[in-house]
């Protein structure tokens, strides 16, 4: 029984989901937005239509951060 408790978790683990933060620093204003977006393929970078993620922040003077969550690994 011991054994098979542990192939019971693995469809958990490919199942997980992960946070990328990223840390803009220099920020000059409160005012306005901080964007960071995430391609999944080469092809579509900079094409808004191709965005595989995007999350907004109000910028903060100084250092803005940005968690993008619930991405694939990898």
């Amino acid at each position: 029984m011991k054994i098979f408790a542990p192939l019971f978790l693995i469809p958990f683990f490919t199942m997980a989901q992960f946070n990328l933060t990223v840390t803009v620093e220099n920020v000059t204003s409160n005012d306005g937005k901080i964007s960071v977006a995430v391609y999944n393929s080469s092809e579509g970078f900079l094409k808004f239509d191709k965005v595989f993620k995007a999350v907004s922040e109000p910028s903060k003077k100084g250092s803005t951060e940005v968690v993008l969550k619930n991405l694939p690994q990898g």
